[in-house]
């Protein structure tokens, strides 16, 4: 949002809590959903952006078959969303993930830790990591079991986890929370 016009990005969250309420500026926004019942109101959405059989090499790498924002999925306490033993309302979007550049689609996703080695293998996160996605493992217990490669959680300091990437392997990063800047006014004479 601090780098982007509402023209060129706006989020989705799926935020059964609603822990996220208020915290992306409404002409940012692109829904909120809280329950299962509003989740397949996306399909129609990216439907239209996929490339059709008349798109040219030239306009799949620029794009410029479809206009509007790029839409970020913001999934918080996935865990919620779709347990385990239950269906996941977000599967409808999973024919759009391997597309998910062309169609400007992006998700973050996040999942507790406590049966995150079950979740791994069932929904959206095991369509996820079958795409090879990014995934950042942040402090968790080492009774689970192996995450992704050979990486089990560990406790770690706040903020710090190892980030795993298929373009640049596993790196320790940090992540924090900036505060916004607001500047001052200028004295008056």
């Amino acid at each position: 949002m601090a780098t982007t016009t509402p023209e060129e990005a706006k989020s989705l969250l799926v935020d059964y809590r609603r822990s996220l309420l208020g915290v992306v500026p409404q002409d940012h926004l692109a829904g909120y959903i809280s329950s299962a019942k509003s989740a397949p109101a996306l399909i129609p959405y990216f439907q239209s952006r996929l490339p059709g059989d008349d798109v040219t090499a030239e306009q799949l790498a620029t794009r410029s078959w479809w206009t509007g924002p790029e839409i970020y999925v913001v999934v918080g306490d996935h865990d919620l969303v779709a347990p385990t033993a239950g269906a996941d309302p977000l599967s409808d979007l999973h024919q759009f993930l391997p597309e998910a550049r062309a169609v400007g689609l992006h998700m973050v996703l996040t999942q507790r830790m406590g049966g995150v080695s079950r979740a791994m293998f069932s929904g959206t996160i095991a369509k996820l990591r079958e795409l090879s996605v990014d995934m950042l493992v942040m402090s968790g217990s080492t009774d689970e079991d192996t995450i992704v490669g050979k990486l089990k959680p560990n406790p770690l300091p706040p903020g710090r986890g190892p980030l795993v990437s298929r373009d640049s392997g596993t790196q320790m990063i940090r992540v924090c929370s900036v505060p916004s800047v607001v500047s001052a006014a200028p004295d008056e004479d």
